[in-house]
């Protein structure tokens, strides 16, 4: 993954362009319109100079990450847990399907992953992949806690449906300041039938993650990263205002604001499950989070902060 400040990676091949019924440009300079050609076009020479209106077709949602804090931001973005608990559900015995996931990037440092990514939202949604079925998850608990690991609230969040992708909203009680850093965590904690616990030793949890989540031998699994409110620049603030939820999804994405990215496709998801562009979209997000594997899970329209 590279670090950038600015820009969107396009997709290289044309065929992704064409499903958003954008043709690729092959040649800048037949972008170039004289004078003569202008007017043979019907088009002025004020209209040929405006930058094209914000409800104009984007190309493709992706992400350009920041860099990340200086001290690192240790968490899994998949599930931990002691060993003989790691995985409470095998279906496709695939280690990404079949377990807890977060819906957030990582990347690595060394023997560390780090998992952390800015929004701008006081309360953000935290997106996350439930692989469990309903009847074998006793509760889910969902904790904020402030760069000291202090605890903000701990709340328990009410269970899914089904199986898929859930987002979990920031309480109202704890709106996230401008330049902080938060933890966060979710587990999921198993019904004792579903898991038969091991006389294995537990898995470690990683630096300054809330290690209760791995202490114990139930059958418990638990993810964790960070989140970073940023400010919002008045430009950006501009172009947001003018642009449909996919479009604000890409913005977000090309500055680095991944928690509103993936909301905003999420949302534009949940209100269209038909629209192939936006299902596009949202596939390449994922693929530039790492995350690719959860792209077909559905998206299940719950879950409250109890």
């Amino acid at each position: 993954m590279l670090y950038s400040s600015a820009g969107v990676g396009l997709p290289d091949n044309s065929q992704s362009l064409a499903t958003l019924g954008v043709a690729p440009v092959k040649f800048l300079p037949c972008l170039l319109i004289s004078v003569s050609g202008a007017i043979a076009l019907g088009v002025s020479l004020s209209d040929a100079s405006q930058p094209p209106a914000w409800n104009q077709p984007l190309l493709m949602a992706r992400y350009s990450p920041p860099r990340p804090p200086s001290n690192g931001a240790p968490g899994t973005n998949r599930g931990a847990a002691s060993r003989g608990c790691l995985m409470l559900a095998k279906i496709t015995k695939d280690a990404v399907l079949d377990n807890l996931g977060a819906l957030a990037p990582a990347y690595q440092e060394k023997a560390t992953t780090h998992v952390w990514a800015r929004t701008t939202a006081e309360r953000p949604k935290i997106w996350f992949y439930n692989p469990y079925k309903p009847d074998s998850i006793e509760s889910i608990e969902f904790v904020l806690q402030d760069d000291q690991d202090n605890d903000i609230y701990r709340v328990p969040v009410s269970l899914p449906p089904t199986a898929g992708m859930i987002g979990v909203q920031v309480s109202k009680t704890a709106s996230l300041q401008p330049g902080k850093l938060y933890h966060w965590s979710l587990s999921v904690k198993g019904k004792d039938s579903a898991c038969t616990s091991t006389s294995a030793s537990p898995a470690k949890p990683s630096p300054r993650s809330n290690a209760q989540f791995a202490d114990s031998m139930t059958a418990m699994v638990y993810v964790d990263g960070w989140i970073e409110r940023a400010p919002l620049s008045s430009t950006l603030s501009d172009r947001l205002k003018q642009s449909t939820p996919q479009q604000q999804a890409i913005l977000y994405g090309e500055n680095g604001f991944w928690y509103d990215a993936i909301t905003a496709l999420a949302e534009a998801q949940l209100a269209a499950p038909n629209d192939t562009a936006i299902k596009t979209d949202w596939n390449a997000l994922l693929q530039d989070g790492s995350l690719e594997k959860l792209s077909a899970q559905p998206l299940i329209n719950c879950c409250n902060i109890q």
